[in-house]
C-alpha cells in the first residue's frame, strides 16, 4: 500500500494478511475480522542462577478473543 491509508477498500483486504512471525512476545496474525490470533503462555517464577525469571510452562497456540462453541452448548 506504500503509506495509502485512505482507502478502506484496500486497508482492509491488506490488513487480514499481516503476520508477525517473530513479533516480541510470540507469533502474532489476524483472524477473518482483523482481531488479533496469538499464543497465550503459562509462566512460573523460577530462579536461575540467583535470579528470578518467568519460564513458560505450557503454551496455548493460535488463541482468539472468540472461542469455539462448546460442544455441549448445543
Amino acid at each position: 500500500m506504500n503509506g495509502d491509508v485512505e482507502d478502506a477498500s484496500k486497508l482492509m483486504p491488506a490488513s487480514r494478511k499481516v503476520k508477525a512471525p517473530n513479533a516480541p512476545a510470540g507469533p502474532v496474525e489476524p483472524d477473518e475480522t482483523t482481531n488479533a490470533v496469538h499464543n497465550v503462555y503459562i509462566k512460573k517464577v523460577e530462579r536461575v542462577g540467583g535470579e528470578l525469571q518467568n519460564a513458560v510452562i505450557y503454551t496455548y497456540p493460535k488463541v482468539s478473543q472468540f472461542r469455539p462453541p462448546c460442544r455441549f452448548c448445543q
